[in-house]
This record gives structure tokens, sequence and C-alpha cells, in this order.
């Protein structure tokens, strides 16, 4: 927090997300990878539901599909990977009106499981934190050869979105 206090001009507020200061003020709030990282995530959802101002957003993020649930989601201290259903319903009980729904990073849907098949016996033991860094390193290690592949298909998936498609799957929702 000390960091990024100093790296920037605006204001930053460190707040417990189940208890804003807030009521009825706020436009939008954006949470990109933040929700399954939080234990009371309906809590949350309903606190945030109160700063909105009537009409306001919530533009969320969340990783997709409980199945994918993997040491690298240990690592990263995700708590919960978020079922469609799940996600929709959590929502709703908050208040919100859902707008726009979609799974997206449909070609690492495919691509995921492929690569923890591959590290198998490494997903059905506990790692410690040294092996379960290179896991995650190796996971997200960027491979020359298929970078420009996933570079133009998630570009071709960024337009859907922003014509408000919705995709088939993906290991994230929106």
């Amino acid at each position: 927090f000390d960091k990024a206090r100093m790296r920037s001009k605006s204001q930053l507020m460190r707040l417990d997300l189940t208890r804003l200061p807030f009521r009825r003020t706020l436009s939008v709030v954006a949470l990109f990878d933040v929700l399954e990282h939080l234990p009371d995530d309906c809590g949350v959802l309903a606190s945030i539901s109160d700063t909105l101002v009537d009409g306001g957003w919530l533009v969320l993020t969340v990783p997709r599909d409980p199945k994918l649930w993997s040491n690298t989601d240990a690592f990263v201290c995700h708590v919960r990977r978020y079922a469609d259903a799940e996600l929709r319903e959590k929502l709703s009980s908050a208040g919100f009106d859902i707008e726009y729904f979609t799974p997206f990073m449909t070609v690492m849907r495919l691509l995921v499981p492929l690569s923890r098949k591959t590290n198998a016996a490494q997903q059905n033991e506990k790692l410690d934190r040294e092996r379960a860094l290179a896991h995650f390193q190796n996971e997200l290690r960027i491979r020359p050869i298929i970078n420009p592949i996933l570079d133009a298909v998630l570009g071709l998936e960024a337009h859907w979105i922003r014509n408000r498609k919705t995709l088939p799957t993906g290991t994230s929702l929106l």
C-alpha cells in the first residue's frame, strides 16, 4: 500500500470491503480478479451494492469453473473459482441487476486443462512454497511461439465483448 501511495497522485484508501464508508455515492466500482480472494464474497457484494447510486455499475471479473482449481489458485490465495450460476445468484442476492455476463479467455479454457494435465502429479499434492512458486511460474511462462496466436484470438474476443456478445466458454467471467 505504501509503495502504491508513493507512485500515485490519486487519493488511496485501505478499506474493509464489507464495511465501506460510502452510501449511494459511487457511480462505478471495478473489481478485477479481487472477489475470489475474499472469504465473505456475499458481504462484499452487498456492501458494494450499497455504495452505488441508482443506475451505478459494478464491473467485475473473477476466475471461472471450480473444476479448474489447481495449486496455482492456492498459490495466489484464491478462496474459490466461480460457477456461472453461483456468481449470478450471489450478484442477484446482493441486489444487482445483471446487464452483461459472459465467460472470457475462451482459448485459455482449452489450454489450461492441458497444462494442468501435464502437471497432474503436482495437482494432487500439497506443495511447499518454493515448489508452488516454481509451478506457478511455469504455468504463466511466456511461450514465444504461442503468444502471437493468443494475442490475435484474445483481440477478437475483446471485439466480441465490446459488442456485448456472449462467449461460449472461458477461464474467467465478466
